[in-house]
C-alpha cells in the first residue's frame, strides 16, 4: 500500500517533467483506497445500540442475511429488528449507524487526496474493482465513487479482476486501442 501511493505520487510529480503525460491513472478500491475493514467496530455499534450479546448478534445477523436477500438494506433490517423487539433508538441513531458504517469501510483519505491532484492536473482517474453490490450501493451511498470516470465495478459489469475481460471493458469505455 504504502509502495503505491509512492508510485503514485511520484508519477504525479514526474509527469510534469515529462513530454508525455498520462492520461488518466486508474485505481481499486479495497486496499488502495480503502483499507480493512472494521467489521468489529460495526457489530460493537450494533450490540450496544440493540442490546444484543455477541452470540446474539451472530444469529441476528443470520436474519438479517435473508432480508438483505429479499432487498432490505442493513440500516432498514436493524431499524425493523429494534422496532419488533421494542428497542427504542435514539433519534440520532441512523446517522450514528452511518457514520459508523463509513467508518468501517477505512477510507484511505492520502488516496483520495491523490485523486484530487491528479484531477487538478487534469489526468482523468477511473475505479476498476471488484466489490458484491450490497457493498456496492453503500459506498455510493457515500459519495467515494463520485470522483471516478468511469467506474467500473464487477457487480455491474458482470466480471471480475483478473479476468482479462475487465481489463478489455475498460480500455474500451476509456477508448483506448488496444495493440496487438
Amino acid at each position: 500500500m504504502k509502495r503505491m501511493m509512492c508510485f503514485l505520487a511520484a508519477l504525479v510529480f514526474y509527469t510534469s517533467h515529462l513530454v508525455a503525460v498520462p492520461r488518466v491513472v486508474v485505481f481499486d478500491l479495497g486496499g488502495v483506497l480503502t483499507g480493512k475493514p472494521n467489521r468489529e467496530g460495526v457489530i460493537t455499534f450494533i450490540c450496544r445500540s440493540l442490546h444484543l450479546s455477541a452470540e446474539d448478534f451472530e444469529r441476528v445477523n443470520q436474519e438479517k442475511h435473508l432480508a438483505l436477500q429479499q432487498g432490505k438494506t442493513d440500516e432498514e433490517f436493524w431499524v425493523s429488528y429494534a422496532k419488533k423487539k421494542e428497542i427504542r433508538l435514539s433519534e440520532e441513531w441512523i446517522t450514528s449507524f452511518r457514520t459508523v458504517m463509513k467508518e468501517a469501510i477505512g477510507v484511505n483519505s492520502k488516496m483520495y487526496s491523490l485523486v484530487d491532484q491528479l484531477k487538478q492536473r487534469q489526468i482523468s482517474v477511473a475505479l476498476l474493482s471488484n466489490i458484491d453490490e450490497r457493498l456496492s450501493k453503500l459506498i455510493r451511498d457515500f459519495d467515494l465513487y463520485k470522483p471516478f470516470d468511469p467506474c467500473l465495478l464487477s457487480c455491474e459489469i458482470g466480471v471480475e479482476k483478473p479476468d482479462v475481460k475487465a481489463y478489455e471493458l475498460l480500455l474500451k469505455v476509456l477508448n483506448f486501442q488496444l495493440k496487438t
